[in-house]
């Protein structure tokens, strides 16, 4: 009886010495708040790429970064066809190689410049069009 004694007092104290317990949750410092400027504009991650062209007159609606990969939204009332014109002219115009082009009432492109990708999608909803651009990083503009 003395060993299943030992035994049960071993798990006992094994039990409440906080083995199996999960650690307390540490506190998360917040992330700094993105303020957009008088237009809406949000700023763009920093290394953006500069030769990437941006429509005109669209606002910057969302940018987010997570190295080496960045994401920014335009947006813009201009319909979709003449978006991706546009596109399809300044990604020309700018050195950049179009890899691939679906039609307009799709809109996406894939573009490449000196081994850089930038992928352009864009889409049209409630006489919003929304260009989303992808692209990686730079170290130096």
């Amino acid at each position: 009886m003395s060993i299943l004694r030992s035994v049960a007092l071993l798990s006992m104290v094994l039990m409440n010495s906080g083995c199996g317990r999960t650690p307390a949750p540490q506190p998360v410092e917040p992330l700094a708040p993105v303020h957009a400027d008088a237009e809406g504009n949000v700023p763009l991650p920093e290394g953006f790429p500069a030769d990437a062209p941006r429509y005109p007159g669209a606002r910057v609606a969302a940018a987010s970064a997570i190295h080496p990969d960045a994401k920014i939204t335009l947006q813009t009332t201009d319909d979709a066809a003449k978006v991706h014109a546009f596109y399809t002219s300044a990604l020309a115009d700018q050195g950049w190689e179009i890899l691939t082009k679906t039609p307009a009432t799709s809109g996406a492109l894939e573009a490449r410049k000196g081994g850089r990708p930038l992928e352009i999608e864009i889409q049209t909803a409630a006489g919003i069009t929304t260009i989303e651009m992808k692209a990686k990083l730079s170290t130096s503009d």
